[in-house]
């Protein structure tokens, strides 16, 4: 608000939820799209998306879920095992969207800072 009401624009991205697609982790190496499909069908299984496939709760928590009863989720396990925690925490994430605003154009406000910082 303080940018507007200084007559200085700045622009943003919004990043959207979006559902919990079963392709979602093929993009990962070592995945393919079964696979993905079958770890998505685990994260349905135990209850963590909702009608629409969004979802229902921070991914931390579902990662959690998946460490702490890896029976409950033996499909997510196999990619957690040829991908990494890290990576599939973000493949999550980017579906949540954490509700977040996303600066996409970031260095250009950076960049007219400086511009005008300097004299």
């Amino acid at each position: 608000m303080a940018l507007i009401e200084n007559d200085l624009r700045t622009e943003f991205d919004i990043h959207p939820p979006s559902p919990l697609y079963p392709g979602r982790f093929a993009r990962l190496n070592g995945v393919d799209a079964e696979l993905s499909a079958d770890a998505v069908s685990d994260i349905a299984d135990a209850g963590w998306l909702d009608d629409a496939g969004f979802l229902n709760a921070l991914p931390s928590n579902m990662i959690s879920s998946a460490m702490d009863l890896p029976g409950q989720y033996p499909r997510l396990r196999r990619v957690l095992n040829r991908t990494s925690i890290r990576r599939v925490r973000s493949e999550l994430k980017g579906a949540y969207a954490d509700h977040e605003l996303y600066d996409d154009w970031a260095s250009r406000c950076f960049d007219f800072f400086e511009a005008v910082a300097t004299p």
